[in-house]
């Protein structure tokens, strides 16, 4: 059985960029959809803002794909570009990316702001951590 590495994206991933965007114009050919074709440096940019989830084999092998994408100033997030590559999938690696993708949403647009908040006025008690959502093997 394949064990699978999600990780949230970082500069260290971008070169999976390439294969990512290839993928997702096949699959719009195949599919004959509209999903529209990413630039390898707008998949960079998602990686290095932290605002993607990749997947990957122990061997380094690209699984799939997604991000999020905010607007006016984060105050509102969608769930974009999930891609998991042909050679993977009916695995389960879309529903995994997807759970991993909304504690992120959790994490980024509720539990961050409520701290924010809450550190605002000197209030946040010291022994609350928030879970970490990095390097969950599938």
């Amino acid at each position: 059985m394949t064990q699978y590495i999600v990780n949230i994206a970082d500069s260290s991933h971008s070169h999976y960029a390439p294969l990512i965007c290839e993928e997702i114009e096949i699959s719009a050919k195949i599919r004959g959809t509209g999903i529209a074709k990413r630039t390898t440096k707008y998949i960079e940019d998602k990686m290095t803002q932290g605002k993607a989830i990749i997947a990957y084999t122990e061997d380094g092998t690209w699984v799939g794909f997604c991000y999020i994408e905010t607007w006016e100033g984060g105050k509102y997030v969608a769930n974009s570009g999930l891609i998991v590559s042909r050679e993977f999938r009916g695995q389960g690696i879309a529903t995994k990316l997807n759970q991993i993708r909304f504690r992120l949403n959790m994490y980024e647009h509720i539990f961050l702001k409520m701290k924010l908040e809450i550190e605002e006025t000197k209030m946040w008690p010291q022994h609350i951590r928030f879970p970490s959502i990095n390097a969950m093997i599938v």
